[in-house]
């Protein structure tokens, strides 16, 4: 039987002992998908799908849910979007990852559930586009023949992921010389690093006036922002807001969503007087690229160093 809230999409009566079903709640047992399984990203917690469904006029969140035997064993969340009589699903927005969680050993037949259900879903809405991003970083890929079956083309892109189980100094010995010169001396500059959610207005004013300089970027609302780090649950805070200080002020700060097993940089912003150090690469906007430049890479570095401490896990730019 499906949980209460679920419907069930057109031709299915319930879940079978093998069966996908779109929900609109979330089931008890998806917080220990999103524990256990190894590629569970920050997306992957509901407190995300909800501040996404509270911020933007006309999304709203479901989960696609795969039950064998009356038990949820894998699924992934969609948000499906209304404006006019136009709709669009998008798995999730803003390409965050939302790959189908699995109990292990499942991720195979999960897959090819799920792009099932969600072509179904595609066709049922009538929807005129959308996205699925499919970023797993352990385990294998969805199989080619699984992703063909949802319309539309598959396209690959790489995500910078740094691996954090073995701290920090594989990390120093992977980069050029130059690099660890200039992370060193971003270290000595005597710059205070914080998680501070206090800070939002500020960092934001600072992302805003950053982002003039971007091209088609649209900066995505404070609200969002303020609703994820004020999410919290079992696995922890859904965001947390990290800072770099001088004496004068503000330097620079960066959004990052949590999981337990990973920290997501969505988006930053830095004062000119941080980026008057060296050449350097774009900062980031929506977690797509990392910075080089010295009182940046300081800010990388502190950041990394505090996740390495808290614990294990992987930082995704």
């Amino acid at each position: 039987m499906p949980a209460a809230g679920a419907r069930t999409a057109p031709g299915t009566t319930a879940l079978s002992p093998r069966s996908t079903g779109i929900v609109e709640c979330v089931p008890p047992a998806w917080g220990a998908l999103v524990a256990e399984d190894p590629s569970a990203s920050p997306s992957h917690r509901p407190e995300v799908w909800a501040a996404l469904a509270a911020v933007f006029p006309g999304f709203a969140w479901r989960l696609l849910a795969h039950e064998e035997g009356g038990e949820l064993v894998g699924g992934a969340p969609v948000v499906l979007a209304r404006r006019g009589p136009f709709r669009w699903l998008h798995a999730l927005p803003w390409l965050l990852p939302a790959v189908p969680l699995a109990r292990a050993g499942l991720h195979r037949r999960v897959d090819l559930a799920t792009c099932d259900r969600l072509a179904a879903l595609a066709r049922g809405e009538r929807v005129v586009g959308g996205e699925w991003s499919c970023y797993r970083p352990e385990g294998d890929a969805p199989d080619p023949a699984a992703l063909a079956r949802v319309p539309g083309e598959t396209r690959v892109v790489e995500a910078a992921l740094l691996r954090l189980g073995a701290g920090l100094e594989p990390l120093r010995a992977a980069m050029s010389r130059k690099q660890r010169q200039a992370l060193d001396h971003a270290r000595g500059l005597g710059l205070a690093f914080a998680a501070d959610a206090g800070a939002l207005d500020e960092a934001y004013a600072l992302h805003v006036a950053q982002s003039r300089g971007w091209p088609a970027h649209r900066p995505l609302p404070i609200e969002l922002s303020r609703r994820l780090l004020a999410a919290d649950s079992d696995l922890g805070p859904v965001a947390r807001l990290y800072t770099l200080r001088s004496a004068a002020g503000l330097l620079s700060a960066t959004l990052a969503l949590e999981s337990p097993r990973e920290t997501f940089v969505w988006w930053s912003g830095t004062h000119p007087d941080a980026r008057h150090h060296g050449p350097g690469r774009p900062e980031h906007r929506h977690g797509v690229s990392a910075r080089r430049r010295h009182r940046a890479l300081g800010f990388v570095s502190a950041l990394i160093h505090r996740l390495v401490h808290d614990r294990p896990r992987a930082y995704r730019m």
